[in-house]
């Protein structure tokens, strides 16, 4: 049983952002992640897999509410000589806000961060891996 609540302890509710899986980094570490064939332990290869999998899922999502925003810009572009100035900035500067607000979004995965230790061999940027903090775990101070 004590070994049970070590896991349960182990296991975290992981938060990432709409802005971080529009992070180019993000996505490229991810997928050198994926692709990574030497793992320490098959238990680290499957919590991998698994965080992962459930990131893509998410992905998806975005991908979708992304292209409705994109959609919603576009349809709202002020025709040229048909808009005072005033109003297109205006309404500009409500995009933004509302682009900013959809950045924040975040959604929650409840399982164990991937150890950034098992990555050893995984070639990644200081910029992947910067983008990457909210799943990996044991990154150096």
């Amino acid at each position: 049983m004590a070994n049970d609540a070590t896991k349960e302890n182990r296991r975290m509710i992981i938060e990432i952002s709409y802005k971080s899986l529009a992070n180019e980094n993000f996505l490229s570490g991810m997928r050198k992640i994926a692709q990574n064939d030497k793992w320490k332990e098959p238990k680290s290869a499957y919590n991998a897999s698994r965080l992962l999998s459930l990131v893509q899922i998410e992905l998806k999502t975005f991908n979708e509410l992304r292209g409705k925003f994109i959609k919603k810009i576009s349809d709202s572009a002020p025709v040229p000589g048909e808009e005072r100035m005033d109003d297109a900035v205006a309404k500009a500067k409500e995009l933004r806000e509302e682009a900013e607000k959809f950045g924040e979004i975040a959604f929650e995965i409840n399982r164990q961060k991937i150890d950034f230790t098992d990555l050893e061999h995984v070639p990644m940027t200081p910029a992947e891996i910067i983008a990457l903090e909210p799943i990996l775990d044991n990154l150096p101070e």
